[in-house]
């Protein structure tokens, strides 16, 4: 009886654990796209500044 009581407890930390880093991953993948859009932003204005700037 006292290891399939360990077993469970064991089982519901492994899902609590399972799931906390799923909500992490969602976190880190939608850090990683605004940084993408920021350094396509900053690319951007990068870009238009040295076209306005070889245009003079």
């Amino acid at each position: 009886m006292f290891w399939i009581i360990i077993s469970i407890i064991l089982a519901c930390i492994t899902i609590l654990t399972l799931i906390s880093n799923l909500k992490k991953d969602d976190e880190i993948e939608a850090l990683k796209y605004t940084i993408i859009t920021l350094s396509n932003d900053i690319d951007f204005d990068k870009a238009f500044e040295e076209y306005e700037r070889f245009k003079k």
